[in-house]
């Protein structure tokens, strides 16, 4: 009785002593362990296979960070100097993702995720090889082949482990799950661009692409400690009636089409209003990635500067995994619209900055702009979306944003053309000035309706 009695004492005490520590903590370490704490209880309320997968991805985007995306735009430029071309290029890195996307949603809900992942692999790093290629010899054929075939890596791996976060995520931290996906891509951009600003002098721009098929074939290992319950095995990809077989199909049918068409014409007008939203975010962030750098090589920024501003526009995203439960309390659609009316003035301001700092400070306001609306947009749809719809649902947001990265690209370069570069920013901001306007008029008219109706029915 005695030793119990002790050991309860000695246990007050410990408290008393932990509290008086926590009493007199400075305002850098009370930061500090909240900070901390906030980590750790995020990072655990994560599925182990979701924290796998976040790690496989930051490997692969680690490769693309080094160099590769941050200069993608230079490095076609300096293939093909023709604004034309280079506008018909970008557009068909969407429009490749966007046919296979149409296939491999339908192959997510049934077939093997780890084989389309094992897949999507192997032509990443099959389309860094001819991205070498065709940056050393300066062959635009090559060229065309790497981005066709990094379009369809792209559809099969992202969509993929998008289908497969939002099926594991369903039950635990949703929230939280696609905030570690997003910050795990975004924190290997920030590491990249540091590293490129500091080392691409000392490297021609071609040769970055071999990064691309290190880093790929690291992540390729990876994805093996991914837990997917499926029965099939790699096997099984060559064989009579094969899952290849079935991809092919798949591929060059009109049949997923329809079968997403009939999906989603079942849901409410709630999801359409948000796979509009998505269209408008790819709309803004391909060219927010591709011609940002062109407007800073048109005004004399060096490589190095040019990496800084990479990496200050991949910056906000990392935030992802600590915000992404804030804008929960809020309502989404309003918080998206809003964002977007701040975001207009933002891309209107490209046409009259030219300096760096202006640059930079612009790229910096567009990119947290941006990301604080991704995981709202993400977290919208997979509200909405029946558990059994995953994969298909998954398949119709990846088909949505590459049609509107084609529209965007092709789009932005017929405006260039006819009034400049810099006007035609600022026709981006007014665009997005009136939508989001036009979005809160909406909002404001149904707030009304809603409030008319609730004081009909309380006087019945």
């Amino acid at each position: 009785m005695k030793q119990k009695i002790k050991k309860v004492l000695i246990n007050v005490n410990d408290k008393i002593l932990e509290t008086k520590d926590k009493l007199f903590q400075t305002n850098e370490q009370e930061i500090h362990n909240w900070l901390f704490s906030v980590i750790k209880k995020n990072l655990f309320s994560i599925p182990v296979s979701i924290r796998v997968v976040s790690f496989s991805l930051f490997l692969f985007m680690l490769g693309w960070g080094l160099w590769a995306d941050t200069y993608f735009s230079v490095y076609l430029k300096s293939i093909v100097d023709d604004v034309l071309f280079l506008s018909i290029i970008w557009a068909l890195l969407p429009f490749s993702k966007m046919i296979l996307s149409l296939s491999i949603w339908e192959l997510n809900d049934r077939g093997n995720m780890k084989i389309l992942l094992f897949m999507s692999k192997i032509f990443y790093i099959i389309a860094g090889f001819l991205f070498l290629f065709a940056g050393i010899f300066h062959q635009p054929i090559i060229l065309i082949i790497a981005v066709v075939l990094n379009g369809f890596a792209g559809a099969t791996m992202f969509t993929t482990y998008e289908s497969y976060i939002r099926l594991e995520s369903k039950k635990h931290s949703p929230g939280n799950s696609r905030g570690l996906y997003f910050s795990s891509i975004n924190a290997a951009y920030l590491i990249g661009a540091i590293l490129s600003a500091v080392i691409i002098n000392r490297i021609e721009l071609p040769y970055v692409y071999i990064f691309v098929i290190i880093f790929g074939i690291l992540s390729l290992f990876t994805d093996k400690k991914i837990v997917i319950h499926q029965k099939r095995h790699l096997k099984e990809v060559f064989s009579k009636e094969s899952f290849l077989h079935q991809f092919i199909k798949e591929v060059f049918s009109f049949a997923p089409l329809k079968r997403a068409y009939i999906a989603v014409k079942w849901y409410s007008k709630s999801m359409i209003y948000t796979l509009g939203f998505e269209a408008l975010f790819n709309i803004m962030a391909y060219i927010w990635f591709l011609f940002i750098p062109l407007v800073a090589i048109k005004n004399n920024l060096s490589l190095s500067e040019i990496a800084l501003v990479f990496w200050l526009m991949r910056l906000p995203y990392v935030t992802n995994f600590f915000t992404n439960g804030w804008f929960d309390r809020y309502d989404k659609k309003l918080f998206i619209i809003i964002v977007i009316l701040f975001l207009s003035f933002l891309f209107a301001s490209f046409g009259f900055n030219e300096s760096f700092w202006s640059i930079l400070i612009i790229s910096f306001g567009i990119s947290l702009g941006l990301s604080m609306i991704r995981p709202v947009i993400s977290s919208l749809i997979s509200e909405q979306t029946h558990i059994n719809d995953t994969g298909t649902i998954t398949g119709v947001q990846q088909f949505v944003a590459m049609l509107a990265c084609i529209f965007g690209s092709i789009g932005f370069w017929f405006f260039s053309e006819i009034f400049g570069m810099q006007t035609t920013f600022i026709l981006v901001g007014l665009s997005l000035f009136v939508l989001a306007i036009w979005g809160i008029g909406k909002k404001m008219k149904y707030r009304i309706n809603t409030l008319k109706t609730k004081k009909i029915i309380n006087s019945m």
